[in-house]
């Protein structure tokens, strides 16, 4: 930091030289918390509703994007379709980039990410699918098993982020 001395009005100029910080993978935590949030107190309502579904969706691709981005997948990438809002495309890349060395996701959690992913994928969380409907929204994932997931990547990618 430099600075330079006091002009005719008093004024001081301090010139900061330019800093990188990398928000993204930070932002993506940040989200996905607060998707989180509302989802626990969306599930207090009763009878079926897609929204705490939807929420807890939303935070997982959230949290795998935010360890694929801490792990070199550029954001193009992430908007890629080959990734997309596709849930079980990103758990399998983040997979692959070692995800398993910072929270293990259970053959449970993982069939919970399927089941979740046939109903996020096509946006019948979004937009009413009548078909799924009238079938009574048959595997549905399991919310409490999700809520689960998406804490233990949260506590896990914190100081990842943070440190980003």
């Amino acid at each position: 930091m430099s600075e330079t001395g006091s002009s005719a009005t008093g004024n001081q100029v301090i010139t900061v030289p330019a800093i990188h910080v990398n928000l993204t993978p930070f932002a993506f935590h940040h989200f996905a918390a607060r998707y989180r949030d509302v989802a626990r107190t969306a599930q207090v309502s009763s009878g079926f509703s897609p929204v705490p579904y939807y929420l807890y969706c939303r935070a997982l691709e959230l949290s795998f994007k935010a360890f694929l981005l801490l792990n070199g997948v550029t954001k193009k990438e992430i908007k890629a379709k080959a990734l997309g809002h596709d849930l079980v495309r990103n758990l399998d890349r983040a997979e692959g980039l070692g995800l398993s060395s910072v929270v293990s996701v259970s053959a449970q959690e993982r069939e919970e990410v399927v089941k979740a992913n046939a109903y996020y994928f096509d946006k019948d969380f979004e937009y009413a699918n009548i078909m799924r409907a009238v079938r009574g929204y048959r595997d549905l994932p399991d919310l409490a098993v999700l809520d689960g997931l998406v804490d233990n990547l949260l506590i896990a990618l914190r100081p990842l982020c943070l440190a980003a």
